[in-house]
């Protein structure tokens, strides 16, 4: 469980520990104590982790039975298929008059006094 040497091997070190516990990079985050946003730019290589992050990541590395010195290509090509992406948003529904409407009756109905609508 030593700090992991070669900074250039982190990315494919997550990328493998994600495939083998199965991990999103937001349960990954939770369990390396950072944020969702930093562990995603470790794993596309954007930056390096402090000392006691790459402490954290050898750990979590041996935990899962990769070896950080040099992970498997085809589990951090794995890993991709384990990110869930958020769906894409669905279309505004289109805007009727009717809940304008409603809102009108009811403000009438509150200055008023209740009325039907054919007495009225």
């Amino acid at each position: 469980m030593a700090d992991i040497a070669d900074r250039k091997t982190i990315p494919q070190t997550l990328q493998a520990i994600r495939a083998r516990l199965d991990l999103t990079q937001k349960q990954l985050a939770e369990r390396l104590g950072a944020s969702f946003a930093t562990v995603n730019r470790w794993e596309v290589g954007g930056g390096t982790p402090k000392k006691a992050a790459r402490t954290a990541i050898a750990a979590l590395a041996a935990e899962a039975g990769v070896d950080a010195a040099e992970p498997g290509a085809g589990e951090a090509e794995s890993a991709a298929g384990v990110t869930r992406r958020r769906s894409r948003r669905r279309p505004a529904p289109v805007p009727s008059t009717k809940p304008m409407e409603q809102m009108l009756w009811d403000a009438a109905c509150s200055i008023r006094g209740e009325k039907d609508a054919a007495k009225f």
